[in-house]
């Protein structure tokens, strides 16, 4: 009787231990990674087309770019990247309506050669011919469904990610600090993000901070944008990302904003820029 007992008591001890350990690891599948060489890429390696959510292609992804998928490069072979490398999540551009993760892939190949982490994203498109007249705050949810898939790839590539870059260029400028300055304020939104993982800094290359300002001029898809968010108010923060931002997101992350001309960049002027600075600083 003794022994009996002695054996129900250990295998209620292992099924206890499956409760709390198992059930979290089923919830979440462990991701594995399949990393191959680049050309011209020294050590570091990419792995392709990662899926972070369930919209794929056929299954409710209409075409390749508006599926959840992302590429990841990374600086070393797995068991060989330092615990503490950066980790960037990237958001391409294309006036929201194209583009897709390829782009620019020379950067992301310079960046793991440094020693970064780096996984550039596809998301939702205000394009009906690549799936539907998605809106600001689909493609914001999307960034947010990659933000909550980070701690899978940190498990996968064995390195600490406590928090996160984010940034990208034209449309997906705009786009990561929208999602950066959500974080930093939800109410303005309110689009419900969950913000799985906070951002260390933002930056925008050559991305709009106001796009009703004159000088921008371009309102290619806009119109969906601006039917999501009804209340005009959110409809202003939704184009002028700063203007959530303030100085309580200041001191919690940097922003940096990359612009230039025209002429020498084919980006948005200056004003822009400055004039984002003047809202974020309160100057």
């Amino acid at each position: 009787m003794r022994k009996l007992c002695e054996r129900l008591l250990k295998t209620t001890c292992r099924l206890a231990c499956f409760a709390c350990f198992a059930l979290p690891a089923a919830a979440e599948p462990q991701l594995t990674l399949k990393p191959v060489k680049m050309p011209h890429g020294g050590n570091s390696l990419v792995c392709k087309d990662i899926a972070y959510g369930p919209r794929q292609l056929g299954k409710g992804a209409a075409h390749p770019d508006v599926a959840q998928t992302y590429d990841l490069y990374l600086p070393a072979e797995i068991g060989k990247i330092h615990e503490d490398a950066p980790f960037l999540l990237y958001v391409h551009g294309g006036a929201w309506i194209g583009g897709n993760k390829n782009w620019p892939m020379p950067l992301f190949v310079a960046m793991a050669k440094n020693g970064f982490v780096v996984a550039s994203m596809n998301y939702a498109l205000c394009n009906n011919d690549r799936g539907g007249d998605h809106a600001f705050a689909d493609m914001l949810r999307d960034i947010d469904a990659m933000v909550s898939h980070i701690p899978q790839v940190a498990a996968a590539a064995g390195i600490k990610i406590s928090k996160f870059a984010i940034g990208g260029s034209s449309a997906g400028g705009h786009l990561a600090l929208l999602y950066a300055y959500d974080g930093a304020n939800p109410s303005v939104l309110d689009l419900g993000l969950k913000h799985d993982v906070p951002v260390a800094c933002v930056f925008s290359d050559c991305g709009p901070s106001d796009i009703s300002s004159p000088e921008f001029g371009v309102t290619v898809g806009l119109g969906a944008n601006m039917a999501t968010f009804r209340n005009s108010s959110r409809r202003s923060r939704a184009t002028r990302p700063s203007t959530s931002f303030r100085r309580t997101a200041r001191r919690r992350f940097a922003s940096m904003g990359i612009q230039g001309s025209f002429r020498h960049r084919k980006s948005l002027p200056m004003p822009q820029e400055r004039s984002a600075h003047t809202r974020i600083s309160g100057r």
